[in-house]
């Protein structure tokens, strides 16, 4: 009885390897662009084609390979020029990136675009550390009253100190 027990208890625990081994490659599924993008060959990396995430005005996103001719790219759905520049140029997976909205001649620069949200004060870089700070308990949450609860004691003493003072010299 012994040895039926030791066995059924290693094949459930194979079973368990097995089934956490799936769960583990379940898990790390990555994000691809499809095949054809993903596959951006040496021979058209040489030939100057680079994967272009085109933002259309009507909301819809094309994703395609368009070759670099003269800092400019065609793209053929719109029938618009672009210009690229090296400072333009993202890394997806070791592929050279550009993400291009149809309503601009320049693609999106993520040095410049970060410039600007600066500025201009929306930056999300402050919102970060500050839930840092709120969740190691760095930061205090302000009490409702405008002021502290010493300062509402103190007053409130100088209050019962000035009724009982003026009740023994009018009141007896």
């Amino acid at each position: 009885m012994d040895g039926e027990k030791r066995t059924s208890l290693v094949s459930r625990m194979e079973q368990l390897e097995i089934y956490l081994a799936e769960l583990d490659k379940k898990k790390k599924k990555k994000f691809k662009l499809g095949r054809k993008l993903e596959k951006l060959s040496k021979v058209k990396l040489k030939q100057n084609y680079i994967i272009v995430l085109y933002l259309r005005t009507n909301g819809t996103i094309l994703i395609n390979q368009y070759k670099i001719e003269d800092e400019k790219i065609f793209i053929k759905e719109s029938g618009l020029y672009h210009s690229v520049t090296t400072d333009s140029i993202l890394n997806y997976n070791g592929k050279p990136f550009v993400i291009q909205p149809e309503w601009s001649l320049t693609p999106i620069i993520p040095r410049e675009h970060a410039l600007k949200t600066q500025e201009k004060g929306e930056s999300a870089l402050p919102q970060k550390v500050i839930l840092e700070l709120s969740e190691a308990g760095k930061i205090k949450k302000k009490s409702a009253l405008p002021f502290s609860g010493k300062i509402a004691l103190l007053i409130l003493v100088a209050v019962v100190f000035i009724a009982y003072t003026l009740s023994k010299l009018f009141g007896g």
